[in-house]
């Protein structure tokens, strides 16, 4: 029996094996849509201090994430390129409208959107300027949007059977008929 709550082979190693799943699914999704993977570019500009390219790229992924997020969503609601029109603003709104991101999210992706804004919508003669220890903390924000963005994704069964079945045929994988939440197989180890 398998107590998921200690610290030895139970609940520690269920969350280690749970976040590989999830990384994995992250970067092939991402590879498969042509995204680079968002956390880790942002960490990037943050480690060579790279502000401007951080800040646009954190709303970049904002927008992209975030409208496969209500693609996947929505998609018995409203077409999907409805959706794929929306602009930065109405996706960080709808995120929030629909549940998907909380009041402090939205707050959060919405100061980001504002602090790049500023940025890029200067006087076309003006060079625009960068405080870097504002830059900084918009990129360690957005990097906390994205996770919990991704997460949010992530999590939907749905989205790992869609998965499954995108696979490259070159995959020996085929996807299954339904995957079996990790709490089925953690209570029927339970009762063996």
């Amino acid at each position: 029996m398998i107590d998921k709550n200690n610290n030895g082979f139970g609940g520690s190693f269920f969350n280690t094996i749970a976040e590989i799943i999830k990384t994995f699914l992250l970067s092939y999704l991402l590879k498969k849509w042509g995204i680079i993977d968002p956390i880790i570019s942002l960490e990037e500009c943050l480690k060579r201090k790279e502000w401007f390219k951080g800040v646009i790229l954190s709303t970049t992924f904002f927008e992209a994430i975030g409208k496969r997020v209500l693609v996947d969503a929505l998609k018995d609601k409203i077409k999907q390129n409805k959706l794929e029109n929306l602009r930065l603003e109405q996706v960080i709104m709808f995120l929030f409208s629909i549940g998907k991101i909380e009041q402090s999210t939205y707050s959060k992706m919405m100061e980001v959107k504002k602090f790049r804004n500023n940025l890029v919508h200067l006087d076309p003669f003006t060079i625009p300027k960068i405080q870097p220890k504002k830059a900084k903390k918009m990129i360690e924000t957005a990097i906390e949007c994205m996770s919990l963005l991704i997460e949010e994704w992530i999590e939907s069964e749905e989205n790992l059977l869609q998965f499954l079945s995108e696979l490259d045929e070159n995959d020996n994988t085929k996807p299954t008929e339904k995957i079996i939440p990790l709490e089925e197989i953690e209570e029927t180890k339970h009762d063996e």
